[in-house]
This record gives C-alpha cells, sequence and structure tokens, in this order.
C-alpha cells in the first residue's frame, strides 16, 4: 500500500480540538482507520491546520480531508481544495526536469527559461 499525498498540508498555527480534527474519514475499515491513526499522529503537533491526501492502490482511489481550510475558519478541506505547497515545488520542479533529462527533452546545461512558453523577467 502506497499512500500519495495527493495536496501538501498547510502549516499554519492552529488548535486542533482534543477528539482530533475534523474529518470526512467514515473509518469503515482497515485502511480508513491506519489513514486516521497517521493523520491523528500529525495533528498533534498543532501547527497543522488542514491535510488532504489520497491512498492510491490497484482499482482503488480514496480522498481523506483533515482539519480546516484555515486557522480563523473550521471549514473541512474537500478533494478540490487548494493548497499553497511552497518549497515543496522544489520537489516536483526538479523531478519534472531530471524525467525531462532523461527523455532527451531538456540539456543539462541549457538556460532553463529557453523551455518556458513565454519570458520570466524574475528568473534572469
Amino acid at each position: 500500500m502506497r499512500i500519495l499525498i495527493g495536496l501538501a498540508t498547510a502549516l499554519l498555527a492552529a488548535q486542533a480540538s482534543a477528539a482530533g480534527p475534523r474529518s470526512d474519514n467514515a473509518q469503515r475499515d482497515p485502511l480508513d482507520r491506519a489513514v486516521e491513526a497517521a493523520a491523528a499522529s500529525l495533528f498533534q503537533n498543532r501547527c497543522h491546520v488542514g491535510l488532504s491526501l489520497a491512498v492510491v492502490r490497484p482499482g482503488d482511489v480514496r480522498f481523506y480531508d483533515y482539519g480546516s481550510l484555515t486557522p480563523a475558519a473550521a471549514q473541512l478541506p474537500t478533494s478540490t481544495s487548494l493548497y499553497e505547497i511552497a518549497s515543496v515545488t522544489k520537489t516536483f520542479t526538479g523531478t519534472l526536469a531530471a524525467m525531462a533529462l532523461d527523455a532527451g527533452k531538456m540539456q543539462l546545461d541549457a538556460d532553463f527559461r529557453g523551455y518556458l512558453p513565454q519570458s520570466y523577467p524574475n528568473l534572469a
């Protein structure tokens, strides 16, 4: 079983309730309960506000949402909630660049801006 984080956690100061964060996890089977335990562990650190994740297995994709979209509003995230992923973007960019290099679509010593569809002066 591989648990893939579908969306990054929002790392803002918040207060989780003593009973744990709000969730749409029905906890019907061992997978649901395992995700619940992992989320409860994450939310022990009170800096986490919201979490959306997906578990992908052959023939089965499940989405789970926990916490809140913001510290100020108790609105449960959904599988379509947008999160700012901050520094994790570098990991995605590096992975995509490595894949492009491997596929021969990019040169290691070339100016990265040449592969972009438009000009980005802030990258100069």
